[in-house]
């Protein structure tokens, strides 16, 4: 009889159990070692597919198949299972306990010991060809076949334990023979609940058994009671349990929780990455680090050094751009104090990120470090000044202005400034990146945003401009028009910030009125000396008298915002006495003589002029702190002020012109000046040495370009007296002696040889030049009542004068020298 088939008129036979020798040691040895376990009598193989019907053989398995339980199983050939025919879905109910077996018999009967969950599936009449092993071809497809294995636990050696009601010399779970219904095969052995279970679930379409564990039970005191065992006897058929899974709660648990297993799998691969990521950056700048624009990601620090060096120390060399709104400038860093810092730059690139987001980040977008710089805030508030001026706006505060006669409210803006603290840290961050660096303003706000304005233009404004206003001088009417008012008006802010006061600028309505009342004006004038017939003589001054326009127009302000009543304003004089008085005067001349300086040799165009102004300077009184200026005297040098053309050096050249041959008494005037210890103002020497004036201690006038001035320090009044002949001048400056000066002249130096110049215009004259040199003269001025002493030195270069030939060549000509 074939292997699973029912003995006639008996119950079917028990099917035969899979082959479950593995190369494992835990499931046993290929050679037939002990430690084979075959499923007991009746035991239902349970799975999370399928069951597999009795009539299933176990030839599926092969004699070369290894299962491991820590491992995953070894590819098993598609040929090694044999499909079953379909069985009952696991959901499928089981049938009750009193319907037929599909078989004539009784019905088999749990084995000892089991539970509901295994309670063996009813099994089915397999036919001939179905309880066959495939002999040569591939298995029929059908449904998963699963066996289990009780008592195996992961890492055993082949033992399944002391199984209960062992019979001895019998193997277990095998038939008695071959023929051997359910009555004689062994009788089924009971495997202990708290035996771990391994099941293995063949699919039909996989390469591999699937080796599961089943949890072990919670352990009993005594051995396991069976399962109805009192309402089915031992020999009664079982009653089908149905496809109860007994291990969907656990797989559910495992679905349940597999996303939480993959991200703790995910987990740990990210921190094995991000810690192998950690250390082998360790010594080089992190990935995608860009400094000033410069990427230096993943280099050496000595590399990335270089590389920044390279490109950004061009950049600091050259000028920073500074902008603010529409306006720019230019910037030299070093003037501004800005350094690179390398060391600090490469210190703070060089960091490496802990946070793993940002580490991951950097595979894809760049890290922008700042370089680091040093900045002299001082010399960069000072190189920043002109740009500041040029940014500062006061702020527009409320006002009226005038179109014509109609007054125009002014409404208040902010002003701004530069934020020179934060122009400087805008420097110092932004500097080297290659872009104009934008530095920030300060709005300045204006004070008079709740003015009332139109206040202003009612009670003051139009007022103001209705009607002219009427100046009284004596037996004089002035007259000021609304015109004039309204160009002299101006409003402020009264302190509060909530009014306008009106203001009048007095010059203006001075200009307008002062040429009107000055007929009734009288001026005075100083006391003076003469010199006619060659003995000095003082002419006494008079006093004059004069408008004082601000004590006028004191209460102009309140007379403009009349409208109905007068408008007219008394002048008010006050006298104006001499400055210099005849007894003054007297004093000075009974003095004598502080300083006398004489100087000869021009020609007789030059003479006339020298008189002329000789004349104009003679007498002239310089009272103590008092500024001379000659100039301010002489000028205009013209025709019509009694001066004639005479000679004059033009580029180093004789020439013509009128007022020449001024400068000889400006020479002589700055030695009488030079020796009466008065304070030099301003002069300066010929360009060219001329031989007949002192070296380094000689002055020139020209038009009003160059002008010859000193000043009075000393404590008393002293004038100036002119001797012209026709050969010399002399200056003499009369009054009390107060210092006691000498002059020292150093040696010429630095001689440069003279040019030859040819020219063709109608002035030209022929000259023999002159070498330029260089020379200095010290003033030693010792004061007469105390003794102190205190030395000046000018030094002076003289251009060489050129060799002249007339007749051809241009005529270039310079500022001249009235000579």
């Amino acid at each position: 009889m074939a292997e699973g088939q029912p003995s006639p008129g008996g119950p079917p036979s028990a099917p035969s159990e899979p082959d479950l020798r593995a190369d494992d040691p835990g499931l046993g040895s290929p050679d037939g070692a002990t430690g084979t376990d075959s499923m007991p009598d009746g035991e239902a193989p349970s799975a999370d597919r399928d069951p597999v019907p009795e009539h299933a053989t176990g030839s599926g398995f092969g004699d070369e198949a290894t299962t491991s339980v820590d491992e995953v199983p070894a590819p098993v050939a598609p040929e090694a299972v044999t499909a079953p025919e379909a069985g009952p879905d696991l959901d499928e109910a089981p049938p009750a306990p009193d319907q037929p077996s599909p078989q004539d018999g009784p019905e088999p009967s749990a084995r000892d010991g089991s539970s509901a969950d295994e309670v063996a599936a009813p099994t089915e009449q397999p036919s001939d060809a179905a309880s066959e092993p495939a002999a040569d071809g591939p298995p029929e497809t059908g449904t998963a076949a699963v066996v289990v294995v009780p008592g195996l636990e992961t890492g055993d050696t082949g033992g399944t334990g002391d199984p209960v009601d062992e019979q001895p010399g019998e193997p277990v779970g095998e038939p008695a023979g071959p023929d051997a219904g359910p009555a004689d095969a062994a009788p089924a052995t009971p495997w202990p609940d708290d035996s771990p279970t391994i099941a293995l679930e063949l699919s039909p379409s996989a390469v591999a058994p699937t080796v599961k564990i089943r949890p072990e039970p919670t352990p009993v005191d005594s051995a396991p009671t069976p399962v109805n065992s009192a309402a089915a006897p031992e020999d009664a058929a079982p009653t089908p349990a149905g496809d109860v899974d007994r291990f969907g709660p656990v797989e559910q648990v495992l679905r349940r929780h597999r996303a939480a297993l993959v991200a703790v799998v995910a987990l740990t691969a990210l921190v094995a990455l991000y810690v192998a990521d950690l250390v082998s950056g360790d010594g080089d700048i992190p990935r995608g680090v860009v400094v000033a624009g410069v990427a230096v990601g993943g280099l050496p620090v000595p590399e990335a050094e270089s590389v920044l060096r390279g490109a950004l120390e061009p950049r600091a060399a050259g000028p920073v751009v500074v902008v603010a709104e529409q306006l720019r400038t230019e910037l030299d860093p070093a003037a501004a104090g800005l350094r690179v810092d390398w060391a600090a730059t490469l210190q703070r690139a060089a960091v490496q990120p802990i946070n793993p987001f940002t580490r991951i980040g950097a595979l894809f977008t760049d890290r922008v470090v700042d370089p680091v710089s040093t900045v002299d805030a001082e010399r960069a508030g000072v190189a920043l000044g002109p740009f500041a001026q040029l940014t500062e706006r006061p702020p527009t505060e409320a006002t009226l202005r005038f179109d014509r006669l109609e007054p125009v409210p002014v409404r208040p803006a902010d002003g701004r400034r530069l934020d020179v603290p934060g122009a400087v840290r805008a420097l110092q961050r932004d500097w080297l990146s290659g872009s104009p660096v934008g530095v920030p303003l300060i709005a300045v706000p204006a004070a008079s945003s709740a003015v009332d304005i139109r206040s202003a233009i009612d009670t003051v404004a139009r007022p103001a401009v209705s009607a002219p206003v009427v100046v009284l001088g004596d037996g004089i009417r002035a007259t000021l028009a609304p015109e004039v008012i309204a160009s002299a008006l101006r409003f402020r802010v009264a302190p509060g910030g909530d009014t306008l006061v009106p203001e009048v600028d007095l010059e203006p309505v001075i200009g307008a009125v002062a040429p009107q009342l000055a007929p009734s004006e009288r001026p005075g004038h100083n006391a003076s000396v003469s010199f006619a017939g060659g003995a000095p003589s003082v002419v006494p001054g008079q006093d004059g008298r004069r408008i004082d326009y601000r004590a006028t127009f004191a209460t102009l302000a309140e007379a403009l915002t009349r409208t109905g009543g007068s408008r007219e304003l008394p002048a008010v004089y006050i006298p104006e006495p001499a400055r210099v008085t005849p007894e003054e005067l007297t004093a000075v001349l009974a003095a004598g003589e502080v300083s006398s300086f004489t100087t000869g040799g021009f020609a007789a165009d030059s003479g006339q002029n020298i008189r002329r102004a000789a004349e104009i300077v003679n007498g002239a009184v310089v009272g103590p702190g008092e500024t001379f200026s000659l100039n301010g005297l002489t000028n205009p040098r013209n025709a019509s002020n009694g001066f004639v053309e005479a000679g004059i050096i033009e580029d180093g050249q004789p020439a013509r012109g009128i007022g020449g041959g001024v400068s000889q008494i400006a020479t002589t005037l700055y030695n009488a000046a030079y020796f009466a210890g008065m304070t030099d103002v301003e002069h300066r020497e010929h360009s060219y040495y001329i031989s007949r004036y002192p070296v380094a201690r000689e002055a020139t006038v020209f038009d009003d370009v160059i002008d010859l001035k000193f000043r009075n320090d000393s404590p008393g009044t002293v004038v100036v007296q002119t001797i012209w002949t026709p050969s010399s001048i002399t200056v003499k400056l009369l009054g009390r002696k107060v210092y006691e000066v000498s002059s020292s002249t150093g040696p010429r130096s630095n001689p440069t040889q003279p040019e030859n110049v040819s020219s063709s215009g109608p002035n030209c004259k022929a000259s023999t030049g002159a070498p330029g040199f260089t020379a200095s003269d010290t003033r030693t001025i010792r004061e007469l009542a105390t003794g102190q002493t205190r030395s000046q030195t000018r030094r002076v270069t003289y251009k060489p004068s050129p060799n002249v030939t007339c007749g051809g060549g241009g005529d270039d000509r310079e500022n001249g020298d009235d000579d």
